[in-house]
């Protein structure tokens, strides 16, 4: 190895003609005396790889969940229709709207905090005055957040659009709010934003909730906190039967946020 002056820097020559600037091998053997700018550097290289890359990014977020003790949660419960739910009596395969009356006048009488139906009302009730009815047991209960249906038709060239379906206005004008329930992107992790010019359901919900929020950008990025699968015991549920028979503990809704939607397989759903 030799110096070799050019008039401008230094470089060392090796005996294979490599030619190395001599600051930077000064860096190099810092770097290597040094733990703490080892430490550094490493940090630094981690953080940019963490936010340039979104599996990286997604990664960060599974361990941190994984790593996340055990949780119940004691401010919101589920409200479940199931295939044996439907023997309160349907109309066209769907559970009669009088069972939603019912449900609704006993989560007032429970003192819920606010009423979440993932249900779809996007059509009129074949039974007459039904719907009239269950506008009353809205209005009474305060705090109910409804959502919009949507139907995927294939287009030319095999683009597929998806057109939104607003809960039906007897209803939409008797609710707290409403909103779409589309989820997509990372919706493992993030909550949706708005979709077809209507406000995410969750995000409706929330700031009736907070009113706070109404001041943020509701399109921001944010992400769950996830409790766990469908079969977690995290958050307490019950049948919407059982509700209907006074089959649930005392107290068991009160203040609570309230959860209604299907317990059916996923194809079921629909």
């Amino acid at each position: 190895m030799k110096c070799v002056d050019t008039g401008m820097c230094k470089y060392s020559l090796s005996a294979d003609g490599y030619v190395m600037p001599v600051k930077l091998q000064i860096w190099l053997r810092a770097f290597k005396r040094s733990p703490l700018l080892r430490t550094m550097a490493i940090t630094a290289a981690a953080g940019i790889l963490l936010v340039s890359f979104i599996p990286l990014e997604n990664l960060s977020y599974d361990v941190s969940t994984c790593l996340k003790p055990g949780t119940t949660i004691t401010n919101a419960v589920m409200v479940y229709v199931n295939q044996e739910t439907l023997d309160l009596g349907a109309d066209q395969g769907q559970l009669n709207r009088t069972n939603y009356v019912r449900l609704l006048d006993i989560l007032k009488q429970g003192g819920t905090r606010l009423v979440f139906m993932d249900i779809i009302f996007k059509n009129a009730s074949p039974t007459p005055g039904v719907d009239q009815a269950l506008a009353s047991a809205i209005r009474r209960e305060g705090s109910v957040i409804l959502v919009a249906g949507s139907e995927n038709q294939d287009e030319a060239g095999s683009r597929q659009e998806t057109t939104m379906f607003p809960p039906i206005s007897t209803l939409a004008e008797a609710a707290r709010g409403w909103g779409h329930a589309e989820v997509f992107g990372n919706v493992a992790r993030q909550i949706s934003g708005d979709y077809a010019f209507m406000s995410y359901a969750v995000w409706v919900a929330a700031t009736n909730l907070a009113p706070q929020l109404q001041l943020q950008d509701q399109d921001g990025e944010r992400w769950l906190n996830h409790y766990g699968g469908p079969d977690s015991k995290a958050i307490p549920c019950c049948w919407l039967q059982d509700v209907v028979s006074n089959n649930v503990p005392g107290g068991f809704f009160a203040n609570k946020i309230v959860f209604v939607g299907q317990n059916f397989s996923y194809g079921n759903i629909g």
